[in-house]
C-alpha cells in the first residue's frame, strides 16, 4: 500500500500535460513555394550522382523545376532538420526519468535492516516543460519554414539557369543567321569580281568578317554547353549529356502597379521572414525560462523509509544559489533574445528593399524591351534592307553594308539580352514576395502555406 502511495505521489508532476507539437507540412508547402501539384517527397537515402529519370530532348520549364525540386539535395537537408526538430519538439515535451534511490542499513545485533527508498524528478525540468516546449515548437516552424525558403532559392536560380540557356540559344540562332548572311555577300562579292564589277577588297573584307563570326560562334556554342551543364546540375543530372534543347522565351506576367501591396505580402509571408520570427519566440521562451536554471541539479519526489514500519513524505533538494545565482545565464539568454529581434528587423528591411528592386528592375527590362521590339528592330532591320539592296546594286561599296549589318546585330542582341533580364527580374520578384503560392494567391491571402490540413 505505502508503494503505490509512493508511485502515485511521483507522478502527481506527471499529471500536467502539454499540448502536441504544431501541425506543419513543409514538403507541402514547398511543393507550393514552387508550384507543384503534388508534394515534395523526403527521400531517407542518399540521392544519386544523376537521376534516374533521363533528360528529354526538349526540357520545359516546368519540368526543370519539377526535378530541380525533388531533386535537390539541399531541400532533403532542410526536411531532413525539420524531422529532427519535430523529434526535438515531442522530446521537449516529456520528463526526465525520475531518480530511485534505493539505502539498506543494517542494524547492529541482527535487527530488521532499515531501507530508505526515494523517488526524485528533476525541479528544472518540472518547472520549465511548457517553456521548453514552446522553444521547440517555435524552432520546429523555423525548419519548416526554412524548407520553404530553400525551395523557393532552388525554383529562382533554376528559373535564371533556364533563361541563360534560352538566350544563349537564341544567340547561337542569330550567329548563324548571320553567318548565311554573309555566305549570300560573299558569293555575290565573288561574283562581281569575277565579271569585273567588283573589288578584291570587299572579298577580303567579307572574308574576314566571317571568319571573325566563325570564331565568335565557337565561342558562343561553347557557352551554351556550359549553361546547359549548370542546368543539368540544378535539376540533378550532372552527369547526363548537354544535349537538350529548351522551349522558346516567352514574356513573363506584367509588373504590378503598386510596390505597398507585394512588400506587405513578403513582410507576411515570405518564409525566411517566418523562420526568424519563429526563432525570436524560441529565444523569448528560452529567456523566461533561465531565471529557473539556478535550480539545476535540484530535485523534488517523496521518499519512504522502513524502520519497523513505513513513514513516507515528499522530499525537496535545491542547489542554495551562493556562487552561482542565474544571473548571467539570464543575462545570456536576454541578449540571444534582443539579437534575434535586431536579426528580424535587418532581413525584415532587406525584404522591403528586395522587393521594391525586383519590381523596378522587372518595370525597366519590360520598358526597354517594348521599345527595342517595336521601335529599334524594325528600324535597324529596315535601314539594312536598304543598304543591301544599294550595295547589290553597285551603288556603294561593302563598308556601308556592314555598319548597318552591325547594328542591326547589336538590336538583336539587346532584344535577347533584355528578355532575359525579364526573366531573370521575374524570378527575382517571385523570390522577394515569397514564392509563387504568394503570386498565384495575390498580396491579399494571408496564408503561409504550412498551415495545418482542416485550413488546407
Amino acid at each position: 500500500m505505502h508503494v503505490r502511495a509512493l508511485l502515485i505521489l511521483a507522478a502527481i508532476p506527471l499529471i500536467h500535460c502539454v499540448g502536441p507539437p504544431p501541425a506543419v507540412a513543409p514538403e507541402r508547402a514547398a511543393a507550393l513555394a514552387g508550384g507543384l501539384d503534388h508534394d515534395v517527397p523526403f527521400r531517407t537515402e542518399q540521392l544519386a550522382i544523376d537521376a534516374e529519370s533521363p533528360v528529354p530532348e526538349r526540357l520545359l520549364l516546368s519540368e526543370a523545376v519539377q526535378r530541380a525540386l525533388t531533386e535537390s539535395a539541399e531541400v532533403q537537408a532542410a526536411l531532413a532538420r525539420s524531422r529532427r526538430a519535430l523529434a526535438e519538439a515531442g522530446q521537449a515535451r516529456l520528463l526526465p526519468n525520475p531518480v530511485l534511490d534505493v539505502a539498506f542499513r543494517l542494524v547492529e545485533g541482527g535487527a530488521t535492516p532499515r531501507i530508505d527508498v526515494g523517488l526524485t524528478a528533476e525541479l528544472a525540468a518540472l518547472l520549465t516543460r511548457t517553456r521548453r516546449a514552446d522553444a521547440a515548437d517555435a524552432r520546429l516552424e523555423r525548419a519548416a519554414h526554412e524548407v520553404v525558403a530553400r525551395a523557393i532559392e532552388v525554383v529562382a536560380e533554376l528559373r535564371v539557369d533556364y533563361a541563360e540557356v534560352q538566350a544563349l540559344t537564341r544567340r547561337a540562332r542569330l550567329l548563324d543567321e548571320r553567318l548565311a548572311f554573309f555566305d549570300r555577300l560573299l558569293a555575290t562579292a565573288r561574283a562581281k569580281l569575277d565579271v569585273g564589277e567588283g573589288v578584291r577588297l570587299d572579298v577580303l573584307t567579307l572574308e574576314a568578317q566571317r571568319l571573325e563570326l566563325e570564331l565568335e560562334s565557337e565561342g558562343r556554342r561553347i557557352e551554351l554547353e556550359l549553361a546547359r551543364r549548370r542546368l543539368l546540375h540544378r535539376i540533378g543530372s550532372p552527369g547526363a549529356a548537354p544535349a537538350f534543347d529548351v522551349e522558346e522565351w516567352s514574356s513573363p506576367p506584367p509588373p504590378p502597379d503598386a510596390e505597398e501591396p507585394w512588400i506587405a505580402a513578403a513582410l507576411a509571408r515570405r518564409p525566411d521572414l517566418l523562420a526568424l520570427r519563429a526563432e525570436l519566440r524560441a529565444a523569448e521562451a528560452e529567456a523566461a525560462a533561465a531565471g529557473l536554471s539556478v535550480l539545476d541539479g535540484g530535485g523534488a519526489g517523496v521518499t519512504a523509509e522502513r524502520d519497523g514500519d513505513w513513514s513516507i513524505g515528499p522530499s525537496l533538494s535545491t542547489p542554495l544559489p551562493l556562487l552561482d545565482t542565474g544571473a548571467k545565464r539570464k543575462e545570456s539568454a536576454r541578449a540571444r533574445w534582443i539579437e534575434a529581434r535586431h536579426v528580424l528587423a535587418a532581413a525584415e528591411r532587406g525584404a522591403v528593399t528586395e522587393v521594391r528592386t525586383a519590381i523596378e528592375a522587372l518595370r525597366g527590362a519590360r520598358r526597354r524591351l517594348g521599345r527595342v521590339e517595336s521601335e529599334l528592330l524594325p528600324i535597324e532591320q529596315q535601314r539594312r534592307d536598304q543598304v543591301e539592296a544599294v550595295y547589290l546594286g553597285g551603288e556603294s561599296d561593302v563598308t556601308a553594308l556592314l555598319l548597318a549589318e552591325r547594328d542591326l546585330r547589336q538590336a538583336q542582341e539587346r532584344l535577347v539580352e533584355l528578355q532575359q533580364s525579364t526573366v531573370t527580374a521575374w524570378a527575382r520578384f517571385e523570390q522577394a514576395v515569397g514564392g509563387a503560392a504568394v503570386l498565384r494567391g495575390g498580396p491579399e491571402d494571408e496564408t503561409d502555406g504550412l498551415a495545418e490540413e482542416e485550413r488546407r
